[in-house]
């Protein structure tokens, strides 16, 4: 479980989250935005492609850079 300065879980943190509730603009931490919008991404992807993993050439690839990527932002 990751947790940010405000205690927050980041694991369960979604971009709807950031939504403001009246205006619909997206407010926040840039850092826990971009957090949970490469999370979406991340899920979505396996989502699609559960089924036929072979139909991305280099998925593997982009996968890992994308996780990786998420590490490196949930350390600062």
């Amino acid at each position: 479980m990751i947790k940010i300065q405000s205690g927050q879980d980041m694991d369960n943190k979604r971009l709807k989250d950031f939504t403001h509730h009246h205006w619909g603009s997206i407010v926040g931490q840039e850092n826990e935005i971009r957090i949970a919008v490469l999370k979406e991404e991340i899920a979505l992807w396996e989502k699609r492609l559960s089924d036929k993993p072979d139909d991305i050439p280099y998925l593997g690839y982009i996968k890992t850079t994308l996780k990786d990527r998420v590490a490196e932002l949930e350390k600062i």
